[in-house]
């Protein structure tokens, strides 16, 4: 992913959302885009945004610049396995990636609350 070129163009005011992070298991499997998920990448999930859409993400005074290629977060059973037919996750809006998570500082902490705004 490039770094951020200045000036940015910001679509629209920010947003905040709870962001979540995934990693491992799904490294290397094709993702809903159908590119292949890198987990060291600034890549995101959403349940309704746009392939291709770029947001900028900041967290305690940290940022990160993802773009949106898969599908998720999803709302999960008591065993963490996604209940089908797949629903959007009730409390949180954003999957990232382990890289994106891992640039915001949120990986310890699984769930973070970030603010978004879309450049592209």
């Amino acid at each position: 992913m490039n770094n951020i070129l200045l000036p940015l163009m910001l679509l629209g005011p920010s947003q905040e959302m709870t962001a979540s992070w995934y990693g491992e298991p799904f490294h290397g499997n094709v993702t809903a885009s159908g590119d292949t998920f890198d987990m060291y990448d600034q890549t995101c999930a959403s349940p309704d945004l746009p392939f291709g859409t770029v947001l900028l993400l900041e967290h305690d005074g940290r940022t990160a610049v993802t773009t949106v290629t898969d599908r998720g977060p999803f709302a999960v059973d008591s065993t963490g396995a996604a209940i089908w037919p797949l629903e959007p996750h009730p409390t949180r809006d954003l999957d990232l990636s382990f890289g994106a998570m891992k640039m915001l500082g949120g990986v310890m902490a699984g769930t973070i609350d970030v603010e978004v705004w879309r450049l592209r």
